[in-house]
C-alpha cells in the first residue's frame, strides 16, 4: 500500500472517530438523526407507506405511528422479501 493511501485511510480514521466523539456529547440529537435518516430512506417501502413514515418528522409522530413491532407483525413482510420483493422493509 502506498503512503498516499496508508494517509489517507489513517485520516479516515481519525474523522470517523472524531464524528463519533462529537455525537457521543449529544447522544440524544446523534439518535434523532439516525432515526430521522432511516425513516427518510424507507418512506416509500411497504412498512413505510403503511406507517406514514412521509409524515413522521419528531420520534413522537414515530412512537404514535409506529407501534411495538413482534416477529409475528413482521412475519408477512418477512414472507415478501424471502419470494424476492423489493421495498418492503
Amino acid at each position: 500500500m502506498s503512503l498516499q493511501a496508508l494517509l489517507y485511510n489513517f485520516y479516515r480514521r481519525i474523522a470517523y472517530v472524531g464524528s463519533f466523539i462529537s455525537a457521543t456529547k449529544n447522544s440524544v440529537k446523534a439518535q434523532e438523526q439516525v432515526l430521522r435518516s432511516i425513516i427518510r430512506k424507507n418512506k416509500d417501502t411497504e412498512f413505510g407507506r403503511e406507517h406514514s413514515f412521509a409524515a413522521i418528522k419528531t420520534v413522537a409522530d414515530y412512537q404514535r405511528a409506529v407501534p411495538l413491532q413482534t416477529y409475528e407483525k413482521l412475519h408477512a413482510y418477512i414472507e415478501k422479501i424471502k419470494q424476492g420483493r423489493k421495498a418492503v422493509l
